[in-house]
């Protein structure tokens, strides 16, 4: 088996990286590494993806390495993160002087205990007090917040962006003694201290006017040689790593491209090859998943070091059972019998009903809680929560497809009477047998009362779920076709008209099932449009942006 690289990032670190979870462990199985590692910028949102898919890969199906009989072993998963550290007195502080004032810090989960540890540091990171342009987090707060000792971690130094390179390349001096100090109060924080470095340094890429690369090849040989020094010093274990942003060397191209469009370059009115335009800005020619074997002969201590990120490999055993044994169940409401109580509750405007329209109301009332009897106590839980509001004089309104169930109008869930007679609206839009969809209840809360009605609701479920279940979720948005072509031709130069003509020829919703996903979405441009087709395959699926889902807990 080969050696994983320790430091990678996919598409979750966003518009910085490319590929899947899913992608990243099949090149990871492609490359016979026996672990696969994700460190994301900030946050760990690839973290469940990556865990379920290297427990789920048989790359050694098709490798021969194996004596038969041997026991076969899973791709194993390292949860990691790179995070932003600013000093703790900066925590909080925001304005254009702290905008770029925080460095990276490479920090990996060893067991269960120590990826706990990071998701109280990136929660903490992610507060909004806390985020400003990145979300920060201080040394002193890691040791203060977390949940578990920090022996369950590994750290290593970072980047050219962390604080021990930082500090080697731009202080006056040789930086030598402060960089001793820093390592030395670090280990004695963190157990598990490692020094890291990279070389990017590719010949075939020098020469040939690309500033941003040169620069980072000439600071990393500075930083490196200075790095073993002061681990030689300070008795500290070095480690190879290749923050790789990308998967393969030939989605270069399109990685340069998205990259160039999320650092604000609008290269539309840029004369020439756009994309050569931009390539004396590009650093990351090097930075894709390939073998770490080959970047450690380029260090008279490679063979060490590669020992060593093994021994960090070995010692790495997370267990995160939800995600091994995941089972969903609708939380409990309460009511021990939930039917019972629903035609209770349902009692008094079933009798107002029934004088309006007349026996069939009850035919649906039962039709209705026989399909959604799976559902009682969810239906109860919204119910509850709608008359707590007004209670309390907080406005609510139901909207959308709920609005078509008898049973949730007599639940006081909404007030729109659907029986024909009144506005004659069909259930089977809400709950449709042959709709694999789950039916969901969409409410619009009074937002100058909704943090009242979320108190309640986080009350609710805690008497009944304990503490700590109710949680805001996050949403992400993905780079779709027509999208993912407007970057890539935007960022080539080509005129908005023409962008769209050409974007008339892709279909629009490609999530909705109307087209077939297993066909070529861009197969209208291959032909006149071969280079945008390329490039545009490449960075579709991307995420694009993260955000606090407005509503959804």
């Amino acid at each position: 088996m080969s050696v994983v690289d320790l430091h990678a990032h996919s598409t979750f670190s966003m518009l910085d990286g490319m590929g899947t979870p899913k992608e990243v462990v099949e090149r990871a199985a492609e490359l016979h590494w026996g672990a696969v590692c994700l460190t994301e910028h900030g946050w760990m949102g690839s973290a469940p993806a990556l865990y379920q898919a290297a427990k789920a890969n048989r790359w050694w199906k098709n490798f021969s390495g194996f004596e038969e009989g041997s026991p076969k072993p899973i791709l194993k998963p390292i949860i990691g993160c790179e995070l932003y550290i600013v000093p703790d007195e900066m925590l909080g502080l925001k304005g254009k002087e702290f905008r770029s004032v925080s460095f990276h810090l490479t920090v990996l989960a060893l067991n269960t205990e120590g990826y706990h540890n990071l998701v109280a540091w990136t929660t903490f990171a992610n507060q909004r007090e806390n985020m400003y342009y990145n979300p920060r987090i201080s040394l002193e707060a890691m040791a203060d917040i977390a949940p578990y000792t920090l022996d369950n971690n590994v750290v290593l130094s970072g980047c050219l962006g962390g604080e021990l390179c930082q500090s080697l390349i731009s202080v006056e001096g040789n930086g030598i003694n402060l960089g001793v100090a820093y390592v030395d109060s670090l280990k004695s924080l963190f157990p598990n201290f490692y020094i890291e470095v990279q070389r990017h340094e590719r010949k075939k890429f020098l020469g040939h006017g690309f500033a941003r690369y040169e620069s980072t090849c000439q600071k990393q040989a500075e930083a490196n040689f200075k790095l073993a020094l002061i681990a030689e010093a300070t008795g500290t274990p070095m480690v190879v790593t290749n923050d790789s942003h990308y998967l393969r060397a030939e989605q270069r191209g399109a990685h340069l491209m998205m990259t160039a469009k999320k650092q604000g370059k609008n290269l539309a009115n840029v004369p020439g090859n756009a994309q050569a335009n931009y390539l004396p800005q590009y650093g990351y020619f090097t930075n894709y998943l390939q073998p770490m074997e080959g970047i450690a002969k380029k260090f008279d201590n490679g063979d060490e070091m590669l020992k060593n990120v093994q021994g960090i490999v070995d010692m790495v055993d997370i267990r995160l059972d939800p995600l091994d044994d995941f089972k969903y169940s609708i939380p409990f409401s309460g009511y021990n019998d939930p039917e019972a109580k629903i035609r209770k509750r349902s009692a008094k405007r079933l009798k107002e009903l029934k004088s309006l329209h007349g026996k069939d109301v009850m035919k649906r009332f039962d039709l209705e809680l026989s399909v959604m009897g799976d559902f009682a106590h969810y239906l109860l839980m919204m119910s509850d929560f709608i008359r707590q509001a007004k209670k309390q004089g907080i406005l609510t309104n139901t909207r959308g497809s709920a609005a078509n169930s008898l049973v949730c109008y007599c639940l006081g869930i909404h007030d729109i009477d659907p029986m024909p007679g009144a506005y004659d609206l069909l259930f089977s839009r809400f709950v449709n047998p042959a709709r694999k969809k789950f039916p969901d209840i969409d409410i619009d809360i009074d937002k100058d009362r909704y943090e009242d009605f979320m108190e309640y609701v986080k009350d609710y479920m805690a008497e009944r779920e304990g503490e700590g279940q109710v949680v805001q979720i996050s949403n992400y948005g993905t780079l779709a076709n027509r999208s993912s072509f407007r970057m890539m031709a935007d960022a080539l130069g080509i005129s908005k008209e023409d962008q769209d003509e050409i974007s008339k020829l892709l279909p629009n919703i490609i999530d909705s099932g109307m087209v077939d996903e297993e066909n070529d979405v861009y197969e209208a441009l291959k032909q006149e449009y071969p280079e945008i087709y390329e490039l545009a395959s490449g960075v579709f699926d991307s995420m694009r942006n993260i955000s606090q889902h407005a509503c959804g807990w």
